[in-house]
């Protein structure tokens, strides 16, 4: 039996050619992590806890754009990454070429 990847070997893999996780599996993934202590496990003033910020930021936008409806893994997630990230009254998506938006393209790019 496969074991779910975890929220680390998700952000560590994103761009590896050889990486064949789907969008499902990576909702999977995030609904299995407690993303507040996922964050706090993190060292302060690290850059980690800034790639946390840019994949929280890109997960929320994949899931929202491409869930299948609110009976989907994708849409769960979606709602479980909204209780760490919450866009703003304008924003409707990654800024354009951050890091956010390159993570959000790979992810997309799964369906």
């Amino acid at each position: 039996m496969e074991t779910t990847p975890t929220l680390a070997d998700i952000h560590a893999n994103l761009f590896n050619a050889d990486c064949d996780l789907s969008l499902d599996e990576i909702a999977a993934a995030v609904l299995n992590t407690d993303l507040d202590e996922a964050y706090d496990a993190l060292p302060e003033d690290s850059d980690e806890r800034c790639e946390f910020g840019d994949l929280m930021q890109a997960l929320y936008w994949a899931f929202n754009d491409c869930h299948g409806g609110q009976f989907t893994d994708c849409y769960r997630a979606h709602c479980h990454v909204s209780g760490i990230y919450t866009p703003g009254a304008v924003e409707d998506g990654p800024d354009e070429d951050s890091v956010a938006s390159m993570l959000y393209d790979a992810l997309v790019e799964r369906i």
